[in-house]
């Protein structure tokens, strides 16, 4: 993808599978055959602020599944790895995120909007203070109507660690979580929702 492409709008009309069967449950163990996800909007490995996704992605209700990352040194995981955009209407399902810092299923950093999206893989970081969610590992604008069935793991000391945002400075609203969200630190913010928040929290709550 062209630094252009990064701003160009998306519609899903069809469920998409990068990897066929359920790769959450593969504990980091890569299959033969299975292709690597490169998130959209990845600037971990690039290191160019340009290649932030800022166009508008709206999934229609469709699925993404089968995802597979795994790489303990990178940043801005999932989905998308960075959006200052506006993403949709999206499940990520079946899928598996291992990364340094900012993991989330749906996006790991989100500068953007995130409406209407859910999670339903398997998510760990590993550095000592990474922030990590269910729909998006920090959030400094919105996240509206959003929920994680998934499994979301922290095991770096001092993270942030929620159900659907690790860490948040800005609005989450009407939002819920009934996956598993584990710290193996005691040191760690970890919460149903958000672990570590600045923001408004509204209308959100956890399903038994």
């Amino acid at each position: 993808m062209n630094n252009g492409e990064y701003s160009l709008n998306a519609v899903l009309t069809a469920d998409i599978s990068v990897n066929e069967g359920d790769v959450s449950g593969c504990d980091g163990n890569k299959a033969e055959g299975w292709r690597d996800w490169t998130p959209i909007g990845n600037v971990s490995n690039i290191g160019n602020a340009s290649n932030i996704y800022s166009g508008t992605f709206d999934g229609q209700d469709h699925t993404v599944s089968g995802l597979y990352f795994n790489d303990e040194d990178a940043e801005y995981v999932g989905l998308f790895g960075r959006s200052c955009g506006n993403i949709k209407n999206v499940g990520v399902v079946d899928s598996y995120f291992k990364g340094n810092n900012f993991v989330g299923g749906v996006c790991g950093r989100n500068d953007g909007t995130i409406t209407n999206c859910y999670n339903a893989g398997n998510l760990t970081a590993i550095e000592s203070s990474a922030a990590i969610g269910g729909i998006c590992g920090q959030n400094s604008d919105t996240i509206a109507n959003c929920y994680n069935t998934g499994t979301v793991t922290a095991t770096g000391s001092v993270a942030s660690v929620g159900g659907v945002c690790g860490c948040s400075i800005e609005l989450i609203l009407n939002c819920y979580n009934i996956g598993t969200v584990t710290a193996t630190s005691s040191s760690a913010d970890i919460s149903g929702i958000c672990g570590y928040n600045f923001g408004p929290v509204s209308y959100t709550h956890l399903r038994a």
